[in-house]
């Protein structure tokens, strides 16, 4: 996740074709919208498929929530038992993930009550190389040299910085930075209004840009006005 999240914070990917992101998403990927039609019919082969489809990124939500592998696989367990008794609810109003993510956070939720353990603090080796990968270049701006990302000491600071967050903008910024959701998608998924979505995603990148000032002069290279054009230069220890 280290890598991903780091190009991604500075740089607010404008959403300005929202309308119709949806209708689009769905529209582009019709296998899933027939795998989806056939599941509610009954057909187990199709639910399955969609399943296979999406496990992994289940898992790594679930993941985000418990802080704890064997509690993220019973957390999916659990999703993909609720999802297909309710698949039928199912009205295409919102992708098919962001409908899958709700449950999956309401699922990790019960678990983790359920349970009553505090989370386990989250650490780079507990998130997968290809999500830490992500997440720092989705943090980064674009005119951040190539040389400081992926690095191990600004992944630690990202994820150090990331602890520190409130869970609702934690939560928003994952899904805009690490499943690549769009704001209308995060509300969906999360039961906000866009504007709320917005100010947290924007308010965390900040949180993030200020922790890793630290340790890179520029931060993640978010402009101050219009006048940001001093090159990122490393702290030395």
């Amino acid at each position: 996740m280290s890598a991903q999240l780091l190009s991604a914070v500075t740089a607010d990917r404008g959403d300005g074709d929202l309308a119709g992101t949806l209708g689009a998403a769905r529209a582009s990927d019709a296998a899933e919208i027939e795998l989806v039609k056939k599941a509610q019919e009954g057909d187990v082969k199709a639910f399955d498929a969609l399943v296979l489809k999406y496990q992994r990124r289940v898992i790594s939500a679930a993941l985000r929530y418990t802080h704890n592998w064997s509690d993220a696989q019973d957390v999916a367990q659990v999703t993909f038992f609720r999802a297909y008794r309710a698949i039928r609810t199912f009205r295409g109003e919102s992708t098919f993930y962001t409908w899958l993510y709700r449950i999956t956070a309401n699922s990790s939720k019960s678990i983790l009550a359920q349970r009553a353990r505090d989370p386990v603090v989250l650490s780079l080796d507990m998130l997968n190389e290809e999500e830490n990968s992500e997440l720092v270049v989705n943090l980064r701006e674009k005119d951040t040299p190539e040389e400081l990302v992926g690095t191990d000491q600004l992944g630690h600071v990202v994820v150090s910085a990331m602890q520190q967050l409130s869970p609702e903008f934690r939560e928003a910024l994952e899904l805009r930075e690490i499943d690549g959701l769009s704001y209308q998608e995060i509300a969906l998924a999360t039961n906000s209004p866009v504007g709320t979505v917005r100010s947290r995603i924007s308010r965390a990148r900040d949180l993030i840009d200020k922790a890793l000032r630290g340790t890179v002069d520029c931060g993640l290279g978010r402009r101050n006005g219009l006048a940001h054009a001093s090159p990122c230069i490393r702290r030395r220890a």
